[in-house]
């Protein structure tokens, strides 16, 4: 059997270059991409690619260090809220710290949440206990002591009310004030959609301000 021989070797050409004779193959320059495809290196679209991949590194480039300088211009401007209009160092409308006693308008709309969320606890351990009433209406001894004592002290400042409650010598009132603390913080903490107050605030102050706006109008054309 006659041997396999190794192919030949690629052609040699002597291409002049000047006084400088080199020399290269005629083998063509191809190569594999990462992704496989077979490429000629001195194709065009290869060029084109390199060419846009440098434009996109300069306009990266170019972008970040424009951001960087914004920021080193003023670090204080990151801190800024995108709201304001009144005379506060940082943007936001001045409110005058008498205003609630000396709390801040968040502080006061917490303290109210305050007092709804122990309405709402409340609400929740009725509502429970008349799950819990098998004899039809009667009520559990749980639902009217709370009814009772809901009845004889109106709630107007929810810790005060329940300061009141613990406060009792009756053992069933001290339990019930302890449920309902615990009612009240995980429907504070789980519960309640602080995303849908914020929402359903800025929706109805703009339907308000609209009719206001609509009603004044109207009174003033009338009156020409």
């Amino acid at each position: 059997m006659r041997a396999l021989s190794a192919p030949p070797p690629p052609p040699l050409v002597a291409v002049h270059a000047g006084s400088t004779t080199t020399t290269k193959t005629l083998r063509s320059r191809r190569f594999f991409n990462r992704d496989g495809r077979f490429y000629d290196n001195n194709d065009t679209n290869t060029n084109k690619d390199k060419d846009n991949n440098r434009r996109r590194l300069r306009r990266v480039k170019a972008t970040s260090n424009n951001n960087n300088n914004n920021n080193n211009d003023d670090p204080e401007e990151t801190k800024k809220p995108s709201f304001g209009g009144g005379t506060d160092s940082n943007g936001r409308m001045h409110v005058p710290t008498d205003a609630f006693g000396g709390m801040s308008p968040e502080f006061k709309a917490a303290s109210a949440l305050k007092t709804l969320f122990t309405m709402v606890a409340v609400r929740i351990v009725l509502a429970q206990e008349e799950g819990y009433d098998n004899e039809g209406g009667g009520g559990t001894p749980t639902s009217i002591a709370l009814g009772k004592f809901l009845e004889e002290n109106p709630l107007r400042d929810g810790n005060e009310w329940l300061q009141k409650m613990l406060e009792c010598e009756q053992t069933e009132l001290r339990l019930i004030a302890l449920r309902l603390i615990e009612v009240r913080r995980a429907y504070a903490e789980s519960q309640f959609d602080f995303n849908e107050v914020r929402n359903t605030a800025r929706l109805e102050i703009e339907k308000d301000n609209d009719k206001l706006m609509v009603d004044y109008m109207k009174q003033s054309l009338s009156a020409e």
